[in-house]
């Protein structure tokens, strides 16, 4: 099962790179560009256009939260901006640096006393676009990891630790370099 699922996924990543999937990979291109920008100016409106290019993209139901989308798009921007030099110290994930993955948890907390609600995934997705070692929780990979990989009942987005043990074993299992996270998250979402 585990080389033909690899076959499957490796299948899917071609099929990622190929010209049907170009907007989406300009997608991480303007993201990556964006958060490298605010990187450099660290102004609040720079935090704004990434957080609001993130939920366009990516849908990370902000609007869902009470509130109109775009006070809610503001309110995540700030809170992304301050604690970037002190709370959670975000201006220190960079790509290739080692991930501490307590911290998605506790920016999952600070959006949840923010908007009212748990927006797991689009606290994984800011982690993701700080540094790709860091899995995205999405629907598509939930059901990837319950369908294909026979996690079960396990309530994957309570806990960003459970959920990254449980997606580490899974490229274990079947035998995926454990440095391409954005790889393995590109194919199963094709796949």
């Amino acid at each position: 099962m585990s080389k033909h699922l690899k076959s499957k996924l490796t299948k899917s990543l071609s099929i990622y790179n190929s010209d049907k999937f170009l907007v989406g990979r300009l997608h991480n291109e303007i993201l990556h560009h964006l958060i490298e920008g605010y990187r450099k100016s660290q102004i609040l409106s720079e935090m704004v256009k990434f957080i609001s290019c993130l939920n366009y993209f990516y849908s990370t139901r902000v609007q869902a939260a009470e509130g109109r989308m775009n006070d809610n798009l503001v309110k995540v921007a700030k809170l992304i901006h301050s604690n970037w030099n002190k709370g959670l110290n975000l201006e220190k994930i960079k790509e290739g640096d080692i991930i501490d993955i307590h911290l998605v948890d506790k920016l999952r907390k600070k959006i949840y006393s923010l908007l009212g609600r748990n927006l797991f995934s689009l606290a994984t997705k800011i982690f993701h676009q700080l540094n790709s070692q860091y899995p995205i929780y999405d629907s598509k990979i939930k059901i990837f990891l319950k369908s294909e990989m026979k996690v079960g009942r396990v309530n994957l987005f309570k806990s960003y630790p459970l959920f990254y043990q449980h997606y580490t074993a899974s490229m274990e299992k079947i035998e995926w370099d454990s440095k391409k996270v954005d790889q393995f998250d590109s194919a199963i979402w094709v796949l």
